[in-house]
């Protein structure tokens, strides 16, 4: 029906013409720079039991709760951390114009409360609207109330402001007489077909109840990862992926929507294609928010430089995960490559290979040269990246030097404008500090060569000319390297 010409500012835009309800994308992307396997898992649907007591989901299951009017798509495995390194958008569903905007909330809520939260809502051309909640302060878009935007057009970074426990996106759909009242509920349809939904999906193309998966492999120094909990919003860990031969391998694995009876297969490769450690697991139970499997390996049982790949197998799908064991050197390519592939270098990797049937990863410190020959067929993906490539607490003992250094601190973290750069010297050191970009680009140097005594030392580091995001700040004293992530906000 066409009684959507109430639809408020599409008649003021003559842009209200379809009686088809919008078809949906999906609602979140990753951003550019994002380097995991997915980003989210949902941890609620819509309740369409509208009586109290006795929710259900759009499938007929209990993935809800009493009178959720729509869908939770939270930030999985590391919410505090995906939020803060701004690796995910927000996107508008469908085009239309904007009829509401609200920011200025904090957005490191973790408890639920009645407080209002970061929010947009679109209403499209057929009337009904779009609602997404808990964005990110300081990160929505830069139009106003009446102004269009396009299908995928950027409208926020998901948070967790208002009433929320951890950053997730609220998205919801509401019906064309809907007062623009968050409160009024009622207005809330499903976007899902299914026995207990819509009798027709507003999406374009339905995601299935589960969706299995590997999220991510993350590796890490030893002690692994802390996880937020209120009050605290931040999760405390240190990846690493240069190791030295006295190192201890510490990986995780995280999953989505692991069900019952669901099998669980990993394999350590080292450097000559040797599998050096495998596993299986057998889930017992559910999780559909996501689960998380660590596993360790000494190098001091097979010192092999080089680049090392883990593969899991989950879900009917091969992940692989590439790291090395100290910083390999040039690296040269000339023969077909197929199947998951990857190769870390500390200088450079040259290629003339033909791709095919292949996921590639190549990283190396300094430059990756695709020469002639090189191709990439279809249905592979290539992937080259520059990273600097420093072996974790690589320490060089001498007669003066035992210890090169400690307590490399940057507070606060993330930061906009400026911070607080914090370390002690152990002796005294020819000293520099670096800050590289997500790329891999050298972004500033906030502290030239220069001899330092040993002590603590601090300086501020000004980011006001650099754009938000994920960068590396290393820090250089004598042969040893210290790293450290920081996330510059504006």
């Amino acid at each position: 029906m066409l009684a959507v010409c109430s639809c408020l500012w599409l008649a003021l835009n003559s842009v209200c013409a379809q009686a088809t309800i919008p078809k949906f994308r999906w609602p979140m992307q990753a951003a550019a720079g994002f380097d995991d396997f997915d980003y989210y898992t949902i941890t609620k649907y819509r309740d369409n039991n509208r009586s109290k007591n006795d929710s259900i989901d759009w499938n007929g299951g209990k993935r809800t709760y009493d009178q959720h009017e729509g869908m939770d798509i939270a930030l999985n495995p590391l919410p505090w951390t995906q939020m803060d390194e701004m690796v995910v958008d927000v996107v508008a569903a469908a085009a239309g114009i904007i009829v509401l905007r609200h920011e200025g909330e904090p957005d490191r809520n973790c408890t639920r409360n009645n407080k209002t939260s970061n929010h947009i809502a679109i209403q499209h051309a057929d009337g009904h609207f779009s609602v997404y909640q808990h964005l990110k302060s300081g990160t929505l878009i830069n139009k106003m109330v009446g102004d269009p935007v396009e299908e995928g057009e950027y409208l926020a970074k998901p948070g967790s402001s208002g009433s929320s426990t951890a950053p997730h996106l609220h998205f919801e759909v509401r019906k064309p007489t809907w007062d623009l009242k968050l409160e009024n509920i009622e207005a809330s349809i499903d976007p899902y077909q299914g026995p207990s939904g819509n009798t027709q999906s507003f999406w374009r193309n339905q995601k299935p109840y589960f969706e299995p998966g590997v999220l991510r492999i993350l590796t890490t120094e030893p002690g692994g990862i802390s996880y937020a909990s209120c009050p605290a919003t931040k999760e405390d860990f240190l990846e690493v992926n240069h190791y030295s031969t006295s190192d201890v391998l510490y990986a995780h694995f995280f999953m989505r929507d692991a069900r019952v009876g669901n099998i669980l297969i990993y394999t350590l490769f080292d450097p000559n294609g040797n599998a050096v450690k495998s596993g299986l697991k057998v889930f017992e139970k559910e999780y559909y928010n996501f689960w998380q499997f660590p596993f360790k390996y000494n190098f001091a049982d097979n010192p092999v430089l080089g680049t090392w790949k883990i593969v899991v197998n989950f879900g009917l799908r091969e992940y692989a995960d590439y790291f090395t064991l100290g910083c390999p050197a040039d690296q040269s390519f000339t023969k077909p490559i197929s199947g998951n592939f990857g190769s870390i270098s500390g200088g450079k990797i040259t290629s003339t290979a033909q791709i095919e049937n292949a996921n590639v990863r190549f990283e190396a410190a300094n430059a990756i040269s695709l020469l002639p020959g090189f191709s990439v067929g279809n249905g592979s993906v290539f992937k080259g990246i520059i990273n600097p490539c420093f072996v974790r607490a690589t320490l060089v003992a001498t007669d003066d030097v035992d210890q090169a250094m400690e307590n490399l601190e940057v507070f606060p973290n993330p930061f906009t404008g400026s911070t607080k750069i914090k370390y002690a010297l152990l002796s005294s050191q020819t000293t520099s500090m670096q800050v590289y970009s997500a790329t891999g680009q050298l972004s500033a140097t906030p502290l030239s060569a220069q001899t330092q005594t040993a002590g603590e030392h601090e300086l501020s580091f000004q980011a006001e000319n650099l754009p938000a995001g994920l960068y590396f700040l290393v820090l250089q004293t004598g042969q040893s390297r210290s790293t450290k992530r920081i996330v510059i906000q504006h």
